[in-house]
Formats: structure tokens, sequence, C-alpha cells
């Protein structure tokens, strides 16, 4: 059989906003037939993998929840949502039973992102389904956090690959961490459980997520894993000179979510704003991440009134580090899902900002997965790819 043709610019960027725009609804019209045309034009799994790459494989199974190919049982996306559902119990369960410890210890934490912004806005109907548990402690915590996590039986240097249980070099993770590339967080602590109500699916599931699922002496497990963030910052904390919130900052502006019998903190909703921004404009343009699902969560957030963006001017004035990040990326944020955002700055006060590796320019190209490139002749023009 021939290969089939890879995504073109014009695919991707329609299958990005088709996906995103409906969400967390249903799409229609266009949004509807635009994916009925990339489906049948690329096949079922080359959709499936590049929203997967993508990190939106959740938002397309509700807005395209109606089409045979994310019904079908034998299907990536029927099994991807099986298996996410199933994470999303073990990790409400296992951040009980995180938050609990560190309560217990006096290590204060604030949970972020996917499950715990589920929680935070009841969101049963479009879940996050993400593949690990954030947790962010003060810095003097960090040790005694690392401590409490190995006490569980979490492990920094443990990954699965293909199937199979390796062990990273303690060097590598170590320098691994003291890179710009992992500031503000620690590599992965992971552990191998048992998965048996996942069991039917435990082949299929092996070759869908190699690096999550495998066979321990004939079982299926599921390898859990929570990120250790220290920092909301990204390359460094460079407080000093103020131009970087502080944790202070984030610590005193916080909002509780219940996780079972336990109240555990998260970040208030203005917070919430600006860090998904910024980490989402910095991941994808700094360290070429192809990972979207910030987006989601933004989406969410406008959905239900609480994306703080009234007092993201406010918050940029204040942390000029974070001027362009915010900008640019609530920018394209706006146009991929469809969203009005406030009026923003002039992009001319913003195109010379000062902000060391983190004024890296538009980043609506990288959101949509498109290549720019330009070219001077007599006059300039600019190419997709």
């Amino acid at each position: 059989m021939a290969e089939l043709p890879a995504l073109s610019v014009v695919d991707r960027i329609d299958l990005v906003r088709a996906t995103l725009i409906p969400f967390p609804g249903a799409s229609a019209g266009h949004q509807r037939d635009c994916f009925s045309r990339i489906v049948d034009t690329h096949g079922p799994l080359k959709v499936f993998d590049w929203l997967k790459r993508r990190r939106i494989v959740n938002a397309a199974l509700v807005s395209h929840a109606w089409h045979p190919v994310v019904r079908d049982p034998d299907g990536p996306f029927w099994l991807f949502r099986e298996a996410g559902l199933a994470m999303r119990e073990l990790h409400r369960a296992e951040l009980e039973r995180i938050a609990g410890l560190l309560h217990g210890r006096g290590i204060p934490v604030i949970a972020y992102k996917g499950l715990a912004l589920d929680l935070l806005l009841d969101n049963t109907a479009a879940p996050s389904l993400s593949s690990d548990i954030d947790l962010l402690v003060r810095h003097k915590s960090l040790a005694e956090a690392r401590d409490a996590l190995i006490s569980l039986g979490y492990e920094p240097d443990l990954r699965v690959d293909s199937g199979q249980v390796r062990r990273m070099p303690a060097r590598i993770t170590r320098m691994t961490e003291e890179s710009l590339y992992s500031f503000g967080q620690l590599m992965p602590y992971e552990k191998v459980v048992p998965m048996p109500e996942l069991a039917p699916h435990g082949d299929r599931l092996r070759v869908l997520m190699p690096h999550r699922f495998l066979f321990v002496d004939g079982q299926l497990h599921f390898k859990l894993s929570v990120d250790l963030h220290y920092t909301l910052n990204m390359l460094t904390d460079d407080v000093g000179t103020r131009v970087k919130p502080s944790e202070d900052d984030w610590w005193a502006d916080t909002q509780t979510i219940r996780v079972a019998d336990l109240d555990v903190a998260t970040l208030s909703d203005r917070v919430l704003t600006w860090t998904l921004l910024h980490r989402l404009y910095a991941d994808c343009m700094l360290l070429n991440d192809p990972n979207i699902k910030a987006l989601c969560h933004l989406k969410l957030l406008w959905e239900q009134g609480r994306l703080d963006t009234g007092r993201l001017r406010e918050d940029a004035q204040r942390f000029p580090y974070l001027a362009p990040s915010l900008y640019y990326a609530l920018r394209a944020a706006g146009q991929i899902c469809g969203f009005d955002v406030p009026e923003l700055p002039d992009p001319e006060s913003v195109r010379g900002t000062t902000a060391p590796l983190m004024n890296l320019g538009d980043c609506l190209p990288a959101f949509l997965d498109v290549g720019v490139l330009a070219e001077l002749g007599d006059e300039l023009t600019v190419r997709l790819y």
C-alpha cells in the first residue's frame, strides 16, 4: 500500500482549528467538514498521531465525538479515551495520597494544570486526560518533597521505553536538571503500578503508548509520573531585578480544590492565566516542544469566564519579562481557539522589549506547527512550509 501523504500546511492549520474552536463543544459546519476531509485523505492513524504529538487528542475526543473514526472501538481514539479515563482515576487517588503525605510532613504544595484544572472547573465533559501529575513546592522544600515521593516508591531515574523498564544514569539526570531545558522542575518521578482494569486492551495499549504501558510478569502495568516543579519562571529565577515574579507572588495567590476528602491548593485564575500563556510560549518557541495542550486549558478557563485577561496588562507591566510571552501567546490562542482577547499593547513596543531568550517573536506559526521562510529579493516574500 502506498504511503499516505504528510499533512500539508493547510491540513495542519485546519485540523488544529477545527479541533480547538468548537472545544469543549461539538464541531459543526466547516469544522466538521475539515475533520472529515483530513481523515479521509490521511487516514485515522496519521491524524491521531499528529493530534497526539500536539497533545490535543483530548480535545478531538470532544469536538469530533460524532465521527465514526473517533467512536470506533477498534480505533486509536476510542482506546486513548478508555486509557485516559482510567489514568485520570488513578491520578486522582494518587494526588490525594501524595498531597496528604506532604501536608502531614508540613510541606506546602500546589497542584496545577491538567488534573487540578479539571477539579477546579468541575470539568467532567471534556477531561484533560493528562499523562502525569504536576506539583509545585517552595524551593526550600524541594529536598523534603523529593524524599516524600521516594518514600512512596517513586524513582527519578526510571524510564519505560518500548515496553521495557530502563534506568537512566544518575549523572544524566543531574546534568539534565541543571540545564535550561529542565529549569524550574526536576526530572519526572515515576513508578510502575498494575492496571488490571485495562488488561483486555493491554497489547494495543503497549503499541499505542509504549512509554506508558508495559507488561510485568504477564500483567499490564502503567507508569505513574509526577512532575515536581519549584518555580513558575522559565530559564532562571532572576528576581533580583524584579523583572520576574517570585515564588511569594504565586504562593500568595491560590485557591482550593477538593481531592476526595482533602483540600489541596491550586493557582488562582489570575496566576493560571499568565503561567499557562508564559510556559506555552517558552516551550514552543525556545524548546521547540510541540505540546499545545495548554490551549485546551486556556479555552476551558475562557468558556467559564475565568480566563483573567483583564489583569494581564498589569502583570506584564509589573513583570516586564512576561510581556512578550503574554502578548504573543494570548493573541495566538485567541485566533486558534476562536475567543476574543482584550485590547493588547502596541506590537511595536513589545517587539522592542528587552527580555533575554523570551522575546522570540510571534508564536502563531509554532502553535500551528507551521514553518515560516522569508526570502529577500527585490521584494520580501514569505513562504509557509
